[in-house]
Parts: structure tokens; C-alpha cells; sequence
């Protein structure tokens, strides 16, 4: 992914097995494996609310701009290093569902003081 431009895209489809009205609130989490500064192991960067009628599955898909991935460093700027993000979902912290690794290139990137804390997030009945 280009740490100028790059986005990745997560999807995922959560069924309702169940007789009765569902409700789900994925989570989407993010790790810098190797940062110059000290970071979470787990970052929440979004979550969303599905609703799940019974016998429904919903295709959810998370929208993440590489610039989510920033930290602020020890200067007081927004950065975003090249390099590899766990990216998580799971109902919360202590239960990733599913996990993916992406790869961050080019230079360190400082972004604009007032950049869009921006990510998407979107559901599709199936």
C-alpha cells in the first residue's frame, strides 16, 4: 500500500443463525509491527453497528486510509512510517476474529495538521 495514497479495504460476513433480532459491533484495530516509537499493541481506528434479522448474513467492509496509521512523534506531528500493520476485527479487543497483515511503502510521510481522521465503514445484505 502507498503510504501517499494507499487504502486498504477489510470485508467480512457475519450470519445471524439465531430465531431472534441481532446485533453486532465489529471492531477494527491496528498494530505497527516494528515502530521508531513505542506504540499500542492494539489501536482501535473504527467500529461500526449491524443490525442481523434472523437467518441474515451482511457482508461488512471496513475502508482504512493508509494516514489512519499515523502516530504522533515525539516533535508533536502526525507521521506515517513504511513498514508492516497488523490489522484486526474482532467484538473487541480480547476477541480478534480475524486478522491481516498489510505492507505500508515509501518515505516517511508527516501529515498536515488538519488532516480527516477519515475510515469507512459499510454493510451489504447478502
Amino acid at each position: 500500500m502507498d503510504i501517499e495514497t494507499g487504502a486498504v479495504a477489510l470485508s467480512f460476513t457475519p450470519s445471524n443463525t439465531g430465531v431472534r433480532t441481532g446485533i453486532e459491533v465489529p471492531q477494527l484495530y491496528a498494530r505497527d509491527r516494528l515502530a521508531s516509537f513505542v506504540r499500542p499493541v492494539k489501536k482501535l481506528k473504527g467500529f461500526g453497528r449491524v443490525h442481523l434479522a434472523p437467518g441474515t448474513t451482511v457482508r461488512v467492509t471496513f475502508t482504512l486510509p493508509v494516514d489512519m496509521l499515523n502516530f504522533t512523534d515525539a516533535a508533536g506531528q502526525h507521521v506515517v512510517e513504511p513498514g508492516e500493520f497488523d490489522l484486526m476485527i474482532g467484538a473487541s479487543s480480547n476477541d480478534i476474529r480475524l486478522q491481516s497483515c498489510v505492507s505500508v511503502k515509501g518515505d516517511l510521510r508527516t501529515l498536515k495538521r488538519d488532516w480527516p481522521m477519515l475510515r469507512n465503514f459499510s454493510t451489504q445484505l447478502l
